[in-house]
Formats: structure tokens, C-alpha cells, sequence
């Protein structure tokens, strides 16, 4: 005995069916657009959505600072098991601090908003090393691609009365196929013992959005277009209490081209699909 609507026998075009899914599986179902046919096979709609999981857009650089493995280093990571170092947190007291390190800091800075592995650094010239660190990631393909753009989480511990001081900076920068470095996000310090905010005019001024011990995401355009791109961060604290914490680097950019769809009409402009000897055409349309 079949079920009642199992393949809508009756011919109600019931749609509440005992079975939901036609003989291909469950990805495919008995039930488009309000209508049920008795064919094994029911009429699917093609979808020509070619938006990608970042809405659309390629993602260039995709940086979350699970390893150092994407960029190059100024200076190693190190550790004084205090409250100097370089490296990469995974947030739970471990994380990667050199090959020499003997002992991971155990002064690393309560950040929130953070999750998983980041980068991190305080007082970068307390055991010799230069008060200035960067990294570089080179030869990023942006071939083909327009409207790039940087985004980032970034973080400074406040600690009271603050510690950042006017020479202290946290910079981005960027070139296309080589060419001259710009400026793309800065950080700087207002005066003495104050904070880090965004430079926004690039001139060493603090001018725009502090940060603080939660992570916020900041975002700037990157200008032109090319074939590859590099990306440079340059972090410079020099004393004690003076950190930072960044995570997150990506860059994503717009397709010049666009992928071909498919158009499927029926003869007839419905989703019905006739049974027996009639006959359903169809006109498929690459766009």
C-alpha cells in the first residue's frame, strides 16, 4: 500500500508530503516553489549566485597568526620569560617565542576579543633586540582584482594612566608590483604615557580612535591595481608596559571578470513538468 501523497496520487498537490525528498536525495526536493508532480525527478531551479563565502570578493591574504609561515621577520621572536618578547599567543600562557626562548612570558597582557593564536610583543628592545620589528608579506597575487581592501584587529593593554609614548607606532604600509611604499593604517602615541590612536592623516599625530584591551577591527582601501601586492607592519615599543596585539590581517579584492551562468527556461515558463507522452522542452542559455 502506498501512503497517501507519497507522489501526490490523489493529485491535491498537497505539499506536505510524506516523503520531502524526491529518488536523488535528500539535497533535492519533491517541493519547488509551492509545487509537487508525481515525476521521480522533480524540476529544480539552477542557481547563478557566484557569491563566495567573503560576500563575493577574493580573500588575498588571510592572516590569523597561527604560525609565522606566511611572513618574514626583522628580528626573531624572542622571550625573557618576563615581561620582554615577540611572538605569536595562544592565549592560554604558550605560544611561540623563538627557538631560543627558554621560557614563554608569564606577563603577557590580558587582551579580549582575541581568539586562538595572535601576535604580540612588549618592550621589543629590553634584551637587546631593536626597538623596531617588522613583518612583510610579498608576492600576493591581486592579478585581475580591483577595490582591494585591509582590515585587521589591533589591541594595546591600558594600564593606569597609560604607557605609550610619541615615539612608540604601530604602521601599516603597502606596494603594488614593487613600487613605493604607502601609508595604510597608523597607530601612534599622543604624548608621554598616554595611549595608542589612529594617525589618521599619517603625519605622527594621534588623531583618531584609541585602542584598548579589547581587540577592534580596523579597515582601509588599498589604492591601484597590479599583479602582486606586499604588505609590511611596523611595530615600535620600547619600554615596559608598552605592548600591543594584533591578529586577523586580511586583504580581498574584486574580480575584474565575471564567471558565466546558466539560464534554463521552459517552453512553457512553469516549474510543471507533464507525465506520460507529452513532451517538456527547454532552452539552456550560457550568460
Amino acid at each position: 500500500k502506498i501512503a497517501s501523497d507519497t507522489a501526490d496520487i490523489d493529485g491535491d498537490n498537497e505539499t506536505n508530503e510524506t516523503i520531502p525528498f524526491e529518488q536523488r536525495g535528500e539535497d533535492f526536493a519533491r517541493v519547488v516553489d509551492g509545487n509537487v508532480d508525481i515525476g521521480a525527478v522533480e524540476f529544480q531551479k539552477i542557481s547563478n549566485d557566484n557569491t563566495s563565502p567573503s560576500n563575493g570578493k577574493s580573500i588575498i591574504l588571510n592572516e590569523t597568526f597561527d604560525n609565522d609561515s606566511q611572513f618574514t621577520l626583522s628580528s626573531p621572536f624572542f622571550s625573557d620569560g618576563n615581561s620582554d618578547y615577540l611572538g605569536i599567543s595562544d592565549g592560554n600562557g604558550g605560544g611561540n617565542y623563538g627557538i631560543n626562548t627558554g621560557n614563554p612570558p608569564n606577563n603577557i597582557k590580558l587582551y579580549t576579543g582575541l581568539n586562538g593564536n595572535f601576535l604580540t610583543g612588549q618592550d621589543l628592545d629590553g634584551e637587546g633586540s631593536p626597538n623596531t620589528v617588522t613583518l612583510t608579506w610579498s608576492g600576493l597575487d591581486i592579478a585581475g582584482l580591483t577595490n582591494l581592501e585591509f582590515s585587521g584587529d589591533f589591541a594595546e593593554l591600558f594600564d593606569e594612566s597609560g604607557d605609550i609614548d610619541a615615539d612608540d607606532s604601530i604602521k601599516v604600509y603597502y606596494s603594488i608590483d614593487g613600487g613605493q611604499e604607502q601609508n595604510l593604517l597608523w597607530f601612534s602615541g599622543e604624548n608621554t604615557n598616554t595611549v595608542f590612536r589612529q594617525d589618521t592623516d599619517f603625519d605622527g599625530v594621534a588623531d583618531g580612535t584609541a585602542l584598548g584591551n579589547s581587540a577592534q577591527t580596523f579597515t582601509a582601501a588599498i589604492l591601484g591595481n597590479g599583479s602582486t601586492l606586499g604588505l609590511k607592519l611596523e611595530v615600535s615599543v620600547n619600554a615596559g608596559d608598552e605592548d600591543f596585539a594584533v591578529d586577523n590581517f586580511q586583504i580581498t579584492g574584486e574580480s575584474t571578470t565575471s564567471t558565466p551562468g546558466i539560464t534554463i527556461t521552459q517552453s512553457d515558463n512553469t516549474t510543471e513538468v507533464a507525465e506520460g507522452s507529452e513532451t517538456d522542452t527547454y532552452t539552456v542559455v550560457l550568460d
